[in-house]
């Protein structure tokens, strides 16, 4: 029997926002790093604003993903 394949979905990271929690965003990347998921989805708002500093912190976050 074939492995089954382990999807993840995050979503609305929302970096750069008042509300977006860098902690919580480093357990979200713990958390998906020990389920060694085959694919990450990455849906929804990246950043708040748009700024490239927020978008820098989005993909510095999900970099970190193995």
């Amino acid at each position: 029997m074939a492995k089954p394949t382990v999807i993840a979905h995050i979503s609305d990271l929302h970096c750069g926002s008042r509300y977006h929690i860098p902690s919580l965003a480093t357990r979200v990347v713990d958390e998906l790093n020990e389920l060694c998921p085959d694919i990450v989805v990455v849906t929804g708002d990246l950043t708040d604003m748009g700024f490239r500093q927020e978008f820098r912190q989005a993909h510095r976050m999900l970099e970190s993903v193995e």
